[in-house]
C-alpha cells in the first residue's frame, strides 16, 4: 500500500535516514524530524512525498509543535517511528549523573513525549507505533549502562503501550537492532567516558573507545535492509511486538533469555517458597 502517512524522528543519520529513504522510495507520504535542517539537504528532502520538520524530543513545546505540523501536512498520521536517540557509554563510575540524565532525556523521555503527542492521531487512524530500542535494551554489558538503561526503559514503555493500545486497534512494535553500519559511533551521536583506566582498563568494560573503533565499519547489519523489513511488516497483517535485528542481535538476546530461564529454573523452589 502507498497511502500510509509516516512520521519518523531522527532522520539526519543512521537507521532513521535509511528508513526515511526507503519510505520515500515506497511512495508513502512521510515527515522526518531533525533537530536542525542539515546543510546540504539530503536527497530525500526534494521528494514531493517528503518533508523535514525541526523537532527536539527533549523540548515538550517543540514536540507538540512538530507533531501538529506533521499531522497537518500529512493530513493525519498512520505510522509513528520513534528513532531519535543518543549513545552514552563508559563504566558507571566514570560517567556523571548528567550523562545518565541526557541518555534518559533523549532516548526514554523523548520517546514518551512523542508517544503522548502522537497517540491521539494514531488512535484516530488505528495506526502503528514503532519504538526503536536496541539489543542493549534486552542485555546490558559492562561499559554500556547509560545507553542500555535508557533502552531497557524504552522496552518497558513499549510493552506497556502494547497492552494499552491493542484494545484500541493501534499496533505496537519495538525494533531491537544489533550492530548496523551507520554513523552511530560518531562524536555527534555518542558520548564515551574513558575514565578510571587504571581500575577498569584491563577489562572489556574499560575499553569502549578501542572496541567501538574496531567495530565501526565491520557491523553485520545493513540499515537499508532493516528499513525495508520494517516497511514490509507495517504493510502486513500481523506485526511482532519484538523485532530483533541482525545475527548479533539475535545471539545476544537469545543468550540473555537463556540465562534468565536457567536462573529461574535453578531458583524456582526457593523463589516460590518465599510466599506466605
Amino acid at each position: 500500500m502507498a497511502d500510509r502517512r509516516w512520521l519518523i524522528t531522527g532522520v539526519s543519520s543512521g537507521l532513521g535516514k535509511a528508513l526515511m529513504e526507503a519510505v520515500v522510495a515506497h511512495g508513502h507520504k512521510v515527515v522526518g524530524t531533525v533537530r536542525r535542517i542539515p546543510d546540504p539537504l539530503p536527497a530525500f528532502a526534494g521528494a514531493a512525498n517528503a518533508r523535514l520538520v525541526t523537532l527536539d524530543v527533549t523540548d515538550s513545546a517543540s514536540v507538540a509543535r512538530g507533531v501538529a505540523e506533521a499531522a497537518e501536512w500529512l493530513g493525519g498520521i498512520d505510522v509513528v517511528v520513534n528513532n531519535a536517540g543518543v549513545g552514552m557509554f563508559g563504566v558507571v563510575e566514570a560517567c556523571s549523573i548528567d550523562d545518565f540524565r541526557l541518555a534518559m532525556e533523549v532516548n526514554y523521555f523523548g520517546t514518551v513525549a512523542m508517544c503522548q503527542a502522537a497517540l491521539p492521531h494514531l488512535r484516530a487512524t488505528r495506526g502503528t507505533l514503532i519504538n526503536v530500542a536496541s539489543m542493549a535494551g534486552m542485555a546490558a554489558y559492562g561499559g554500556t549502562a547509560g545507553y542500555a538503561a535508557s533502552k531497557h526503559a524504552v522496552v518497558g514503555l513499549t510493552e506497556a503501550l502494547h497492552a494499552e493500545l491493542a484494545p484500541l486497534g493501534v499496533r505496537v512494535m519495538m525494533t531491537l537492532p544489533g550492530g548496523y553500519r551507520t554513523d552511530f559511533w560518531s562524536a555527534r551521536s555518542n558520548t564515551i567516558r574513558d575514565g578510571l583506566g587504571d581500575v577498569y582498563g584491563a577489562y572489556p568494560c574499560g575499553q569502549v573507545t578501542q572496541r567501538s573503533a574496531e567495530h565501526v565499519g565491520n557491523e553485520l547489519g545493513d540499515p537499508a535492509k532493516l528499513a525495508r523489513l520494517m516497511i514490509g511488516l507495517v504493510e502486513g497483517e500481523t506485526l511482532p511486538l519484538y523485532l530483533v535485528g541482525g545475527a548479533d542481535g539475535m545471539a545476544v538476546v537469545e543468550a540473555h533469555n537463556a540465562e534468565i530461564a536457567a536462573d529461574m529454573e535453578r531458583n524456582r523452589a526457593v523463589g516460590v517458597g518465599t510466599a506466605y
